[in-house]
């Protein structure tokens, strides 16, 4: 693939227009302006009539537009801007005859407009200019404002406007004309802020589901027919995410959020497995699998609060892990999955460093969440490697997520024999022999295996379980539980020396 094709973004076609005869735009504009100046000279003196100026403005329209298609073929540039001059003057005449003189009515004005913008259109795709299309897409979804109707029908105002984006789509999708659908979506965008002035829910939810839907199948299909990507993909499938989220919360009952969310999130999922095995996709693909992940995790964040929403995004964070490596079998994704176990992380913190007494309960709120992270995060540590290449260095994230689920499982044994144990010094004893006995074992699998994460794991715990006890429970402690803690982990210590000597 080309990679200034990538790049035609807009942008760079409004420049390389601007900069192919300049002068002539230039011209363009200074007719347009004198006739302007012209009109309103002869309007202001009298000299001719409302019906006059309405005539002498469609008619010097009809001229220019006449010219245009003359020279279509010789002089394209001439015949662009000609036909550029000419739609804008039969529509700004068309809206003086409504809302200045009041001698066109609204239905006649809206056929003017309509007509004009479908001549426009063909022209454009007749003769490859995007120009055209674009101030015919501008002119057309003005339109409807520029009519001045005294009483608006706004089902017929969202109906035309979804009737435009169709037709916005099919030239886009024929000329590949990415800029064209982004600038109906900012239109559609704009005029949603008058989805509240239907006359019923239900005519607001399907118009909803209309655009939003039009514009998703709009921007799959631009690219999977051109094979190319482009940043109006981008912007289109981005905005086009965050504004059915804005209408969902604005226009939807609470009650159905969770349900419209998930269903927003399953879209997502669909879209990114049309993509997902294209590589010059993979920018699209992130953004829809981003737009996914977030209305998963605003459909669970409704229907749970509490513990139950930080076990819940854990287990959402897991499933996303695994589904990454078993069925997308993409090693940078799955190691990008493992991000998303930054939300429950956070939302346990409180959870983490609850100190209230254990022995009210052993089955508490704290007690399955320290539990599900440390059993989540060291499932997710396990899977992440699965798909490393050879010569790759071992994943950073699996080792911070083993890092983690050791932090929050040993956390949960100290806890843990807070509940069990009634006395303080019994449970730091317990707690310290169980952690002496993990990093033990964990030195011994991790040599046996040849795995570094867990010897130094081991190592690390050892060396900490070493400072607790010289520094803090050898002070706090009574006599009692104090020499029977440090006989035991020093006969464990002890221990180790035969075990390597016979190795």
């Amino acid at each position: 693939m080309n990679k200034k094709s990538q790049q035609n973004t807009f942008l760079q076609n409004l420049l390389n227009w601007v900069k192919e005869d300049p002068l002539l735009k230039l011209g363009g504009l200074f007719i347009l302006l004198s006739i302007g100046w012209f009109l309103q000279k002869t309007f202001a003196n009298g000299v001719i009539g409302p019906n006059g100026q309405l005539t002498l403005g469609l008619l010097t329209g009809a001229i220019l537009l006449i010219f245009g298609n003359k020279w279509a073929k010789s002089k394209t540039n001439i015949a662009t801007t000609f036909t550029i001059l000419g739609g804008l003057t039969i529509i700004g005449t068309g809206f003086a005859g409504r809302n200045i003189h009041d001698l066109l009515t609204p239905n006649l004005t809206f056929g003017i407009m309509l007509l004009t913008v479908i001549y426009m259109s063909i022209q454009a795709i007749k003769h490859n200019k995007l120009s055209i299309a674009t101030i015919s897409l501008i002119g057309g979804a003005l339109t409807p404002a520029f009519i001045n109707s005294p009483e608006p029908n706004y089902l017929f105002f969202f109906s035309y406007l979804a009737l435009l984006n169709i037709g916005t789509a099919i030239v886009s999708s024929k000329k590949d004309w990415r800029s064209l659908s982004f600038l109906a979506f900012l239109f559609t965008a704009f005029f949603s802020l008058e989805l509240g002035s239907l006359s019923s829910n239900t005519a607001i939810w399907i118009f909803m589901a209309i655009f939003y839907l039009q514009f998703l199948y709009n921007n799959v299909n631009n690219i999977l027919r051109s094979k190319k990507f482009q940043i109006a993909d981008a912007l289109l499938g981005l905005g086009n995410g965050l504004l059915i989220t804005m209408w969902i919360l604005e226009y939807t009952p609470g009650h159905l959020h969770t349900l419209l969310f998930c269903l927003l999130g399953l879209a997502g999922v669909f879209v990114c497995q049309l993509l997902k095995k294209q590589a010059q996709f993979k920018n699209l693909f992130f953004i829809y699998l981003t737009l996914s992940l977030v209305y998963l995790a605003t459909a669970t964040s409704m229907a749970f609060d509490g513990p139950a929403l930080v076990i819940a995004f854990a287990f959402e964070a897991l499933a996303l892990t695994f589904l990454s490596s078993e069925r997308a079998k993409n090693y940078g994704l799955c190691q990008l999955s493992s991000l998303t176990y930054a939300a429950p992380l956070l939302l346990s913190l409180d959870y983490f460093y609850n100190d209230y007494p254990y022995q009210l309960s052993l089955f508490n709120e704290s007690f399955f969440v320290l539990l599900t992270i440390a059993i989540s995060t060291y499932c997710a540590s396990q899977i992440i490697p699965k798909l490393k290449p050879k010569k790759a260095p071992y994943p950073i994230s699996s080792i911070a997520l083993f890092a983690i689920a050791a932090i929050y499982a040993y956390r949960f044994i100290w806890l843990l024999n807070e509940s069990l144990f009634s006395a303080y010094s019994m449970a730091k004893a317990a707690s310290l022999t169980l952690y002496t006995l993990i990093g033990l074992g964990s030195i011994y699998y991790g040599t046996k295996h040849n795995s570094c994460k867990h010897k130094y794991l081991g190592k690390i715990t050892i060396g900490l379980v070493t400072l607790r006890l010289i520094f803090t429970e050898a002070w706090q402690m009574t006599d009692t539980y104090r020499m029977l803690t440090f006989l035991i982990i020093g006969v464990l210590f002890v221990a180790t020396a035969f075990f390597n000597r016979k190795k």
